[in-house]
């Protein structure tokens, strides 16, 4: 007979088969519902809305839009896009985005274009180093085609004053995820039109390498330097954590080369530099500054950790006086220790036209903001620094100490027949002139007074000649005179400064 399946049995099937249809029903409801909110997230307005909403709520509104529009699935614009973290702000104004999302089944991400009219960095200055990343992978690969920003600023707060400007940037970036290429980016800065590529690794300690020329070089703030056919070109290898550079350039007159160490991360910035500059002239950067030739040695390198030792020379090929516009030094020499709290120069030497000497040592301790010199004077010749001035062999001391609001100098100066003592205080906007004593034979001028640094300037002075011959300190008729002097008023014309 045959085999009939009995009524439970029929039931139970009944139920799974059921239960079946069911679990697939779910399941193509998940599927679809799945598939048309990714539909809507990625081909609608309103969709890629929701996602940014999401991405800054998980981001703790640290990533912001404002003004969204377009697709997930193709062309993207915002009206402004904020990041913020402990120690960083990046704002970007009218960011465009075009890229082909087809390619992230693949792992990579392809972007077309990607623009802004504006882009803010925001970044507090900090005295305490920091610290090199873990890591710059990408957890995918990328190709950006092409990168257009109207305006980078870099500033230390947010609308405050730009320590960095850049206009017109363009790049072109590809990375594996691990090596990151630049090439083909193109700038104008504030001085000139920068050209540079490199790549970096994305692993520990970060290898580096760059080129970089900049050109086309100009200065508004300095008219008369002419910098027609100006260029400076640089090479960068090394890694994030020692960066070498070697880097040459001519123009306006100047010729130099350079080598550099530098520890982006480390103690002190600059942990090496040898730089050779030939041709300088103060006067093309200031009207009020002396003209001259110079030619600038230095070679500085870290004896210890976060300290720089080594020597600085500066040679002076055309020097002239004072009151014919000239600088009347011959060459300057120094043994300099640099770090991140001192700034000191030992075994000073000036040598003035005539062969007088200056020499002695100076510092300037930076977190304190005080400073000391102490300097010798050795056969200096007034009439070589200024021709107005008499002949002499002046030898003596120089004392200054002081800080950015007070400083305080000593004179003591003398040759065979003159003599100066002198005492100088400055104190806030007070120029002090202690006591004052200047001698020549029986020729005398003693006294004191005060000069106002800011205002109306005013000043006095109280003092006395005694059989004084202005011949004898510079060339005027012979005098002799004796008086009481007191002098009162305001001083015109451009604000002064005793350093």
């Amino acid at each position: 007979m045959p085999n009939f399946p009995d009524e439970g049995q029929t039931e139970k099937s009944a139920m799974k088969k059921r239960r079946w249809q069911w679990t697939a029903l779910v399941l193509v409801t998940l599927v679809t519902l799945t598939a048309g909110i990714g539909i809507w997230l990625s081909t609608s307005t309103s969709g890629l809305k929701s996602l940014a909403s999401a991405v800054s709520h998980i981001s703790g509104d640290n990533l912001s839009f404002e003004g969204l529009d377009g697709a997930l699935s193709g062309s993207i614009s915002a009206r402004t896009i904020r990041f913020a973290s402990d120690d960083l702000l990046v704002i970007a104004r009218d960011v465009q985005l075009n890229w082909q999302p087809g390619e992230l089944r693949s792992g990579h991400v392809t972007i077309t274009a990607l623009s802004a009219k504006e882009v803010e960095i925001v970044s507090p200055p900090s005295s305490q180093p920091k610290s090199l990343p873990a890591s710059l992978e990408l957890p995918f690969s990328l190709s950006l085609h092409k990168l257009d920003v109207g305006t980078l600023r870099v500033m230390n707060e947010e609308g405050g004053r730009p320590v960095f400007v850049a206009a017109e940037l363009t790049a072109r970036l590809e990375s594996n995820g691990r090596r990151h290429q630049l090439s083909g980016l193109r700038t104008n800065l504030e001085f000139g039109r920068l050209i540079a590529s490199g790549q970096l690794d994305g692993i520990r300690p970060f290898d580096l390498h760059a080129e970089a020329e900049l050109a086309e070089l100009v200065n508004s703030d300095f008219p008369a330097l002419e910098t027609t056919g100006s260029r400076i070109s640089a090479i960068i290898k090394g890694n994030l954590e020692r960066l070498n550079i070697t880097a040459e350039g001519s123009g306006a007159g100047l010729a130099g080369k350079g080598e550099a160490q530098l520890q982006p991360y480390g103690s002190i910035f600059i942990a090496g530099l040898r730089l050779s500059v030939s041709g300088l002239d103060p006067h093309v950067f200031s009207a009020d500054a002396p003209a001259a030739s110079l030619t600038v040695q230095a070679d500085l390198h870290e004896v210890v950790a976060g300290q720089l030792e080594g020597g600085v020379s500066v040679e002076n090929s055309a020097p002239k006086p004072l009151d014919q516009g000239g600088l009347p030094v011959l060459e300057a020499r120094a043994q300099p220790i640099l770090s991140a709290g001192l700034l000191q120069f030992n075994d000073l030497t000036l040598v003035a036209a005539g062969g007088g000497t200056v020499s002695g040592s100076l510092a300037w301790q930076i977190e304190e903001a005080t400073g000391s010199a102490d300097l010798i004077i050795s056969r200096i010749d007034p009439a070589r620094l200024d021709t107005r001035l008499r002949p002499a062999s002046l030898n003596g001391k120089v004392k200054l100490s002081g800080d950015t609001q007070n400083q305080n100098a000593i004179l003591s100066l003398q040759d065979r027949t003159l003599r100066l003592d002198a005492h100088v205080v400055r104190a806030g906007d007070a120029l002090t002139l202690d006591k004052v004593r200047l001698s020549h034979g029986r020729s005398q001028l003693t006294g004191q007074g005060k000069l106002g640094l800011s205002g109306p300037r005013a000043f006095n002075f109280e003092g006395r000649l005694q059989n004084f011959d202005v011949s004898a300190f510079v060339q005027a008729p012979q005098t002799s005179l004796n008086a009481a002097l007191e002098l009162t008023g305001e001083r015109p014309g451009r604000n002064c400064g005793f350093q």
